[in-house]
């Protein structure tokens, strides 16, 4: 569940932008798209309570070209990941989308957003696979020191990964 002020801090960051680039125009489709993220990434709970029971913890959302979809995930995660003390994963296969996110997005809203977050790119080669195995090993927690400001993937059971991670905390 979201908090008032975490409502709140997206409302002003949403505003921050809108003041700051004045090409800028929010569309209807993004702001669903905000508020469904939102949602589901509010129902994980924050880094002192650990995971909350399933629940909306799941958004797979489709949207087409314009719709302004790196937006619309990137500031509601990195609000939350703010407000909860969380690290994000952006997971990217494509390196044209991997230069955009590192190149402009990120720095963009680095420079006019009023919430301060670090960002690092990953990089792999070929087909990677990260199973239960690792966290098993590990007591449960996730490979790699995932959660602490690692760029690390993970996945519920064996499951090829491409491209790049962005972490953003």
């Amino acid at each position: 569940m979201l908090t008032d002020a975490e409502k709140s801090q997206m409302q002003t960051c949403l505003r921050a932008l809108r003041e700051a680039m004045p090409d800028y125009t929010s569309r209807r489709g993004q702001l669903v798209m905000m508020a469904e993220l939102a949602q589901a990434l509010g129902s994980l709970g924050d880094a002192e309570e650990g995971l909350r029971p399933p629940a909306r913890r799941i958004a797979a959302i489709e949207a087409g070209t314009g719709t302004g979809k790196t937006l619309g995930y990137l500031l509601p995660a990195i609000v939350l990941a703010r407000s909860r003390g969380r690290t994000v994963v952006v997971s990217s296969s494509t390196v044209a989308l991997q230069e955009q996110l590192m190149a402009k997005d990120l720095p963009t809203l680095q420079r006019h957003l009023p919430v301060a977050f670090s960002c690092a790119l990953a990089k792999g080669r070929g087909p990677r696979q990260v199973g239960l195995h690792g966290a098993q090993r590990s007591g449960g927690r996730h490979p790699a020191g995932a959660g602490r400001g690692s760029a690390a993937a993970h996945a519920r059971g064996p499951r090829p990964h491409h491209g790049a991670g962005y972490a953003a905390r």
